[in-house]
């Protein structure tokens, strides 16, 4: 794969990460409130889940062909992530 083309894939899913920890905090702010510790945890939270992303990752895809490898995990985040809907509280 491209240089290029993986630097864009890198930054258009941290992007949407980003957008989802915004998300994320506020769907929270009714039950724990928008207090600096609410969104530290938080941070955080999204922060362990990416590094330990990234290392397993690594570890799958080194003896592996990266193309398939990619895709599969980034459709299985991208179903985990859409079936969170299925979760949330209307309020």
């Amino acid at each position: 794969m491209k240089l290029w083309k993986s630097l864009f894939l890198a930054f258009s899913i941290s992007f949407f990460i980003m957008g989802l920890e915004i998300v994320g905090a506020r769907l929270v702010a009714p039950y724990y409130g928008s207090s600096f510790i609410t969104w530290t945890l938080l941070i955080a939270i999204v922060l362990v889940a990416m590094s330990s992303g990234a290392l397993w990752g690594g570890f799958y895809v080194r003896p592996r062909s990266a193309i398939p490898a990619l895709m599969i995990m980034t459709s299985l985040s991208s179903l985990l992530t859409a079936g969170m809907n299925l979760w949330k509280d209307d309020y």
